[in-house]
């Protein structure tokens, strides 16, 4: 996929995580709760994410049930990252293409 800044679209991160996470055992609370960065581009470049208006965001644990009937075509898969490792790198990053994604622990 290539840089289209006037493309407005909303990733489904309902899918990404009740669907991708949950296939690896992750859930939302206790010792399994939460996901890291790395594993969640992984399944965006492996598995791909559909829009939010096909598998929508509620407000309770979701089981990966639900997804539109047309989910197979409005899939999209990102084709690489870039794994930042200075705080340098991070700022180039920051003020010249946009945001970033972290892990953050302490």
């Amino acid at each position: 996929m290539k840089r289209n800044d006037g493309l407005n679209v909303n990733y489904s991160e309902a899918h990404l995580f009740y669907c991708h996470a949950r296939s690896e055992g992750r859930r939302c609370s206790g010792s399994n709760g939460g996901w890291w960065v790395l594993p969640s581009v992984k399944a965006f470049k492996n598995k791909g994410v559909v829009d939010d208006s096909c598998y929508p965001y509620v407000a309770s644990d979701q089981a990966c049930s639900g997804l539109c009937t047309d989910s197979a075509n409005r899939t999209t898969k990102i084709t690489g990252y870039t794994k930042l490792t200075s705080i340098q790198s991070m700022k180039n990053w920051i003020s010249t293409k946009g945001a970033i994604s972290t892990n953050c622990w302490h």
